[in-house]
C-alpha cells in the first residue's frame, strides 16, 4: 500500500517508534519481547500477541 519494501515498513512501524517507548521495537537478547504475529491476505489479521515474553492473545 505504501510502495515501500515490507522490511522498511516493518522497521518504520517497530524499531523507530520503539526508540520513544523505552527501548522497545527490537528483537534481541535482553530486550523486552513484545511481539505481534500477523497474517496479511486481503486485510490484516492478528494471530498472536506476546507481552514481555508471555502470550496474551491467540486467535
Amino acid at each position: 500500500m505504501t510502495g515501500r519494501p515490507v522490511g522498511d515498513v516493518l522497521r518504520m512501524a517497530t524499531e523507530i517508534p520503539g526508540r520513544f517507548a523505552r527501548g522497545r521495537g527490537q528483537l534481541q537478547a535482553s530486550c523486552r519481547a513484545d511481539i505481534i504475529r500477523f497474517r496479511w491476505t486481503d486485510e490484516l489479521a492478528i494471530e498472536d500477541v506476546w507481552l514481555a515474553g508471555k502470550r496474551v492473545h491467540r486467535s
